[in-house]
């Protein structure tokens, strides 16, 4: 007779409960809020022995399209012992269950109506009963199989003790199968760490020649590259440090009038490139300039007025208006988590305003503040337009001049070697000021009444206003300002500029466009392959594609040019170069190798919050892979990947050292344009690119102003 011949009542209580357990612990893998309703519903038919097989019956669910099998061994009569009337009887009651004829005894003992077998007799019934599934199985698309092996209790005791989660879906609900898309990802990721591969391996080519013109850059222009960017780094991290965390501390620490204006306002000099702001304060400021002509017509004066803006000093300046930013964004939010609570406690303490600000809160702020350096140091070093105008020699103008003035491969190989040598350190140094955060909570603290900001009034409420509008004005507002009238009273160069404004816009959004869906989509498969493969190989990619970001551009440059041109020197007929540099192909890689890293920030931080237990419902439902991540972590993840692709797009509309070299011919873009135009002295033609970048650049800020708004605020 077959296996699912007779009516419910008719069946083996335990084997019955057996079978509804299994259906149970299939529906709480998508449902977990029924898990330890399921377990302890096991726990109450099967105590005593059966316990330490229970996460092993667990372990062994599978989804697939099968009846119900149990193996069983030889004493499995032991089951059941000590089984309460009352729990059959509540499973036999269940309207879903199948069918089931008692098993023959065969040569095994029967204790309680649950007999063990190994007559060949069973499995030709075990073969029947798979072709009878139970419609309501059916229409769910998944039915529960549990292989139960009971006997030894020492072999079989694992698992319920770790409690009732479920176990890792690649361990236990499918086999291993190799991964193409791993693989695929890999090589995308070797690609994409190229550049740092091609600048390292120049080293192991060094020959006699090699050291020779080491030695001639050691005695000549080496000290200047390095004493410049040295002291343009002390300066600008100096200056950012103070506008920035005195700038975060003003705003999130007192009260007063106009603090939620300029509590965002002191995020638009982000929204300007720092090769604009030089464009502009060099036209306003320089001796031929409206303000020095005014100054020296106003007071009789001759000769220059004002110190020359071209300077190591006018860059310090620039940088500074232009960076602030990174200081203040991080320092504010330091603060408004852990700095009122905390400065509440410590008034209550006695101490102060002046000890809590200098003991309280600039130790909270010192991790954010340390890591905003950082950052904003890696953007000095690899600034290119700044530099190059204000006739700097920084390394970056010095790898520049040894590949294209000096046609020396070998020298700007060595020149970006010591560039990343410098941005590796400065990228441990924030990874560090990171780490260090760990002391702050990450839930903000409710502010309640005896923990808001204190209110300023009359001359010291005046003075925080001055301080947080300064840098706003200076930074923002007077630039675009000198644009616009630089626009405005060059008519002639307007009319000309016009016609060709259209197509260097067009080059821009075609490239910003196609980079930014390519880099989101390859971030969105590497931190979904992060999320459910997190092997040490996975993890390795993604802090290799993470490293992009801190790359210098011209070291990107290099690093790409360095195996072209081996590659087109070794096979001529290739023509792999021509092929990349001819066309946007290596233009954006380039782009990629950069701002991958960007999109993949924003998507991870996406995908942590995000529930594991989605993707364990989506799994009994027979979706997994790149259907999982199409349509399920897509629909979930479409604001961080909005953000991502928007980051990624704004950054690509104002890179400048890697789109100067390596555009193809006629593809000119809005970052190029106003480079060059500025460099002729044209700056009233520059003026409309530059503040088609700007207007570009205010998109992210506007995004990152609103989510400091919507985290303050649910902190509130």
């Amino acid at each position: 007779m077959g296996l699912w011949c007779q009516g419910a009542g008719q069946g083996n209580a335990l084997l019955l409960a057996a079978r509804e357990f299994v259906r149970v612990a299939v529906a709480a893998l998508a449902q977990t809020h029924q898990r330890q309703h399921a377990l302890g519903a096991f726990d109450a038919l099967c105590p005593g022995p059966i316990e330490q097989t229970k996460h092993h019956v667990v372990g062994h669910a599978q989804v697939g399209k099968q009846g119900v099998v149990l193996k069983h061994h030889a004493n499995a009569a032991a089951l059941g012992r000590g089984v309460p009337l009352g729990a059959a009887d509540h499973f036999l009651g269940q309207p879903n269950l199948a069918r089931v004829d008692p098993l023959q005894a065969g040569d095994g003992a029967q204790q309680g109506g649950f007999a063990a077998t190994r007559r060949a007799q069973q499995n030709a019934n075990f073969t029947r009963a798979q072709a009878q599934a139970d419609p309501i199985d059916r229409r769910s698309g998944a039915i529960g199989v549990a292989h139960l092996q009971v006997g030894d209790a020492q072999k079989h005791a694992t698992i319920l003790k770790r409690g009732p989660s479920p176990l890792p879906y690649n361990a236990t609900m499918t086999p291993q199968r190799p991964s193409f898309l791993l693989f695929g990802l890999s090589l995308l990721a070797i690609g994409l760490a190229l550049p740092i591969l091609a600048v390292l391996g120049a080293w192991f080519t060094l020959d006699g020649e090699g050291l020779q013109i080491l030695a001639e850059m050691a005695a000549t222009v080496l000290p200047d590259y390095a004493l410049s960017s040295l002291a343009l780094c002390l300066g600008v991290g100096l200056g950012v440090v103070v506008v920035g965390t005195v700038s975060a501390m003003v705003v999130t620490l007192f009260e007063f009038r106009g603090r939620a204006v300029l509590e965002w306002a002191l995020l638009l000099p982000m929204a300007m490139p720092a090769y604009v702001l030089a464009y502009a304060y060099t036209d306003f400021l320089q001796y031929s300039g409206p303000l020095q002509q005014a100054l020296r017509h106003t007071f009789q004066l001759q000769g220059r007025v004002l110190p020359e803006i071209r300077s190591l000093g006018g860059a310090m300046g620039v940088f500074t208006l232009a960076l602030y930013p990174y200081v203040y964004v991080l320092a504010r939010a330091a603060l408004a988590e852990r700095a009122h609570p905390l400065m509440e406690a410590a008034r209550m303490l006695g101490a102060p305003y002046a000890r809590r600000l200098w003991r309280v809160a600039l130790p909270l702020a010192r991790p954010a503040v340390a890591a905003g350096v950082a950052l904003a140091l890696m953007e000095v070093l690899a600034d290119f337009g700044v530099s190059s105008y204000f006739g700097i020699q920084t390394f970056t103008a010095g790898i520049y001049k040894a590949w294209l003035a000096m046609d020396n491969r070998m020298a700007a190989a060595q020149l970006a070697t010591a560039l990343l040598a410098v941005v590796a350190l400065l990228l441990a140094w924030e990874k560090q000021s990171q780490a260090r955060q760990r002391f702050a909570s990450s839930r903000p603290d409710r502010m309640g009444p005896e923990s808001q900001p204190t209110r300023l009034s009359g001359v010291v409420a005046g003075l925080a206003v001055l301080w947080c509008l300064a840098p706003v004005l200076l930074g923002f507002v007077v630039p675009v300002a000198i644009l616009l009238h630089t626009l405005a009273s060059s008519d002639v160069a307007l009319t000309l500029s016009l016609g060709r404004f259209a197509a260097w816009a067009g080059n821009s959004l075609m490239l910003a466009t196609l980079t930014a869906g390519l880099a989101t989509g390859l971030a969105l498969l590497l931190s979904a392959q992060l999320r459910l493969q997190a092997g040490p190989w996975t993890r390795s990619l993604s802090t290799l594609v993470g490293l992009g970001y801190a790359m210098p551009g011209a070291v990107v440059v290099v690093g790409l040019l360095l195996p072209l041109g081996a590659v087109q020197a070794r096979w001529p007929d290739w023509g792999v170069g021509h092929a990349l540099t001819a066309s946007v192909l290596g233009l954006v890689w380039a782009y990629l190798v950069r701002f991958v890293a960007v999109a993949q920030q924003s998507v991870q931080s996406g995908y942590a919050r995000v529930s594991p237990a989605v993707d364990d419902g989506a799994r009994m439902l027979g979706i997994s892979g790149l259907r999982l991540v199409a349509r399920v972590h897509g629909p979930l993840l479409r604001r961080p990947l909005a953000a991502a692709a928007l980051l990624v797009f704004v950054d690509v509309m104002k890179e400048l050292p890697v789109t100067l070299v390596l555009r193809p011919f006629d593809t000119d873009t809005l970052a190029v344009m106003a480079h060059q135009l500025a460099r002729d002295e044209r700056l009233g033609e520059a003026a409309l690119p530059a503040l088609a970048l700007v207007a570009v650049g205010l998109l992210p800020v506007l995004l990152l102003s609103r989510a400091l708004r919507q985290r303050e605020r649910s902190a509130a």
